[in-house]
């Protein structure tokens, strides 16, 4: 069984990641007194009473606002909620109850998940404080008084956390629930979701978190697995799951289950391929396997693809290797002129994996037409196979730094 998550969330400027630091013994999360400056996740290991979990420390949760840095934060703790077992509320005795926290106390009942409501900043030791009263008006609860700088009320609060962690063998029809296998192939983990419904389905809560599930899974996998109806068809469902897939850059493979249920001749299949590289024409590069789960055709054959696309996710091609095949390429198509001036291409280089992800040089980045990065990726398949992985080419012209 995976571990239990614990989800640490808040406004920003209550001590999230203080709490989280002390919680776990270590400065993995960044300490500052200013809000927002914990913008993503970031996870930690944690051992209380001889039951191990894991921490997930998050970025300020602010009311709806225009804000494209403070929108991201608050998805980031959405995803941080939809994956926890179990929810730590932080809020802050000095400040009180304000209207921000209401708003997280709000989405954190819409959850359905348990939450344990910390007041955090009580550094004396003694009576309960009568300031903390006030934060029963949050509907969370008794409220546990917390302080992260002194650890003050940590051992309560982790009391209370390991006391509501799920059984071991209870999951829900809307959870994300984690399969451990083994074969020839090798060992896997599948993360099995509940599916993502229709958005006008989506009309309550648990629907909603059923999704963002699905979404955090997507971020967990290293390959995805996109499952279509033979019967049904590409859906207007499976299309935004595939999207958001690809948009994750994993690496995944379109699985036609149920083929024992189609009627076929000769052609069946190449027309079944055609229809559905029309409706997802942006996953090209993912293979596609036909099978049935009830009888077991080539279900074996899922394994050995999903540990090919695994590895070309996670393939590094060198420098050298790169710019023979950037110099080749450039002389067989030039590269594109705008006004009289041409692109020039000085080099290419990987920076990274899971998708590969490659920078190229260039004189002038406003020259390099979308159509041109695509014949280069192409080129790259053609050369290095890549096949079940989105690629990713960054484009900078002389001066800019390297990542």
């Amino acid at each position: 069984m995976p571990k239990p998550l614990v989800a640490i969330v808040g406004r920003p400027n209550v001590g999230k990641s203080m709490l989280f630091n002390k919680l776990t013994g270590r400065r993995a999360a960044i300490v500052e007194d200013t809000p927002g400056v914990t913008r993503d996740r970031i996870y930690g290991d944690c051992d209380w009473n001889g039951r191990e979990f894991e921490l997930v420390d998050t970025g300020g949760i602010e009311p709806n606002t225009d804000s494209e840095m403070l929108q991201f934060m608050r998805r980031q703790a959405e995803l941080a909620i939809a994956a926890a077992d179990v929810i730590v509320m932080v809020t802050d005795v000095k400040t009180g109850v304000t209207a921000a926290d209401q708003d997280v106390a709000n989405m954190l009942l819409r959850s359905r998940k348990p939450v344990c409501l910390a007041v955090n900043k009580c550094d004396s030791v003694g009576p309960t404080n009568p300031d903390v009263y006030e934060f029963y008006a949050l509907g969370l609860g008794d409220p546990i008084e917390v302080s992260a700088v002194h650890g003050h009320g940590t051992g309560d609060l982790l009391d209370w956390c390991v006391a509501h962690f799920p059984a071991p063998s209870v999951g829900t029809t809307c959870d994300s629930m984690d399969s451990y296998f083994e074969n020839e192939f090798g060992k896997y983990r599948f993360i099995d979701t509940a599916g993502m419904r229709r958005k006008s389905k989506v009309d309550d809560a648990i629907e909603k978190y059923s999704n963002l599930r699905s979404i955090a899974a997507i971020e967990r996998a290293d390959v995805c697995l996109i499952l279509i109806d033979a019967v049904e068809g590409v859906t207007e469902q499976d299309t935004k799951i595939a999207g958001l897939a690809h948009e994750a850059g994993k690496a995944s493979i379109i699985v036609v289950n149920k083929w024992d249920l189609v009627d076929k001749d000769t052609n069946t299949m190449a027309e079944k391929t055609a229809e559905i590289r029309r409706d997802l024409s942006y996953l090209t590069y993912a293979p596609i396997i036909f099978l049935s789960a009830l009888t077991g055709q080539r279900v074996g054959k899922l394994y050995e693809r999903i540990n090919a696309v695994a590895n070309q996710s996670a393939m590094r091609i060198t420098t050298g290797m790169l710019n023979n095949i950037l110099e080749d390429a450039t002389a067989r198509v030039q590269p594109p002129t705008d006004k009289g001036r041409r692109l020039k291409i000085y080099y290419m280089t990987q920076v990274g994996v899971k998708p590969p992800h490659f920078v190229i040089f260039c004189n002038d980045a406003r020259l390099f037409h979308f159509s041109y990065q695509r014949y280069l990726e192409n080129q790259l398949r053609g050369v290095f196979g890549l096949e079940g992985t989105p690629i990713r080419l960054t484009i900078r012209q002389k001066g800019d730094k390297e990542d």
